[in-house]
């Protein structure tokens, strides 16, 4: 009789946060933002738009970044980097702050399941203007772009509810083993022609992604290596 497999647990959740858009203005220009994140105590509910309480996508395509995750042992880099001692979890905007993980060990199409919810990877965030923001910096965006650390977008596959302290349970790795990491190093050119290959042949990598490489022509300004 086949003895039941024991769950893959590779972290888990240091801290939820969630935020609705606030209007800000910064530098003289007034928009709305939702980079702004709160502490979630106690279980909360994650819907396929995202957590409750959250600014969640509305348009399908935005699916696939319906959860943002940031990595704890980044933190400790921009404290010293930046300056800020004791920098709050969710500093970056994300939903989950995870451990255990990193971009270069979380793939494309991993499938986890934390509490009831079950997620899948599904490409590296981008960072954006609203970051300068949030941390008064007029190049907080392009030091995030520098240092690779992007953190993961999530796709939520099955709803349920979640809390900080659950486990990071793999459920199932993507045959192919696609790092967030390789994703974002192509992203900022830095990737191999190996690379190109592997990521606009990735069946669980979104199609936005995968057509804006094609476009851009990145395969023919990598060398093969």
């Amino acid at each position: 009789m086949n003895q039941p497999r024991e769950p893959i647990i590779l972290g888990g959740v240091e801290s939820v946060q969630a935020g609705l858009p606030r209007s800000v203005t910064w530098e003289g220009r007034a928009f709305q933002t939702s980079v702004f994140k709160s502490s979630v105590l106690g279980p909360t509910t994650v819907s396929e738009r995202g957590l409750a309480g959250d600014s969640n996508p509305v348009d399908p395509v935005e699916a696939s970044k319906a959860v943002y995750a940031y990595f704890s042992r980044h933190y400790p880099f921009w404290e010293d980097k930046l300056g800020l001692p004791n920098l709050p979890f969710g500093s970056f905007g994300e939903n989950l702050t995870l451990s255990g993980l990193d971009e270069s060990t979380i793939h494309v199409g991993d499938l986890f399941q934390i509490g009831s919810v079950v997620l899948a990877v599904t490409e590296p965030r981008v960072p954006c203007y609203d970051l300068n923001v949030k941390f008064d910096c007029k190049d907080i965006v392009k030091q995030l772009l520098a240092s690779g650390q992007s953190g993961a977008y999530f796709s939520v596959i099955k709803e349920g509810m979640l809390e900080a302290g659950d486990s990071l349970v793999l459920k199932s790795a993507h045959p192919g083993r696609v790092a967030i990491q390789t994703v974002y190093r192509l992203y900022v050119g830095a990737g191999s022609r190996n690379d190109y290959d592997r990521v606009v042949s990735l069946d669980a990598l979104p199609d936005s992604w995968r057509t804006y490489f094609q476009q851009m022509g990145h395969s023919n300004k990598l060398e093969s290596r």
